[in-house]
Formats: C-alpha cells, structure tokens, sequence
C-alpha cells in the first residue's frame, strides 16, 4: 500500500482497522460543566477586586526560594540536624518513601542521590529542615500554608 492510499484510508477513519466513530470520550456525567462555563466562571473570578484586608504590602511578607534538582550534594543537610524537628522530618520520610532518606543525603552515594527519585524528596525535606531553622532562630516567623492558594 502506498503512503498516499494509507494516509486516505487514515483520514476516512478506517486506518489501523479501527472505524471512526462519534467520539471515543465517555459521555460527561449529568450536571457536569461545560469548558465555556469553567472559563466564564475563572474569568468571573479574576475580574472580581481582592479584598484590602488579605493582600499585604511587600513591606509586610517574606519569600521563601528553595533550590530544586541539580542541587543535591552528599552531606546535604549535616548542619540542620541540630535544629528541633529537623530528626523528625528525616523519620517520616523515611516512613514515607520507605528508605533512609537522611542515611542517603549525608553518606550518599552522590550517584544515588543524583537519582531523581531520590534527590526530589532530598531536596524538599533539606528544605523544609532549613525553614525550621529559620524557625527557630526567628521565633515571630510564621509560615501560613493558606497563603500558598
């Protein structure tokens, strides 16, 4: 068969055997909301004016930045240990994950680490155990998941 007479036959729906049919999606349950109606209601949404009680000034908030993959280094996270909460952030993650999370980020070995199944979860608990010493070393800092959404 020709590139020309297969790409026909794909085009009139009988390509690979299979017969074109109306849709291959299930039909949407009832009640369900159509595209239209969610971008109507997302635009809605935006349009409307925040409220000047939940939006802080930049004088009045912090950032947090925290590195992502390519950042692992065996030996990660040796000087947070001595922090509170930092052993116990290790200790379910490894409930978690299922291995010794903090055994793999100070003793490695750095090709393990450099796993990405290994070094996300390395980087992420390094940097919740860096939040908790800043935590401790400025008591007043608050960080508010609600202010995330």
């Amino acid at each position: 068969m020709s590139l020309r007479v297969a790409r026909a036959r794909w085009a009139r729906g009988l390509g690979a055997g299979c017969r074109r049919r109306a849709s291959s999606f299930p039909v949407p349950p009832p009640g369900a909301k159509g595209v239209a109606e969610l971008l109507r209601e997302a635009t809605e949404a935006e349009e409307q004016p925040w409220a000047a009680e939940t939006r802080r000034t930049p004088g009045q908030c912090s950032v947090l930045l925290f590195p992502g993959q390519g950042s692992q280094l065996v030996g990660m996270g040796r000087g947070l240990l001595g922090y509170p909460r930092v052993r116990e952030l290790y200790d379910a993650a490894r409930h978690v994950l299922g291995y010794d999370l903090l055994e793999l980020s100070l003793h490695g070995p750095q090709e393990d680490l450099d796993r990405t199944a290994h070094c996300q979860p390395a980087v992420f608990v390094a940097s919740l155990a860096a939040v908790e010493k800043l935590h401790h070393l400025q008591p007043a800092f608050e960080v508010s998941p609600e202010e995330f959404l």
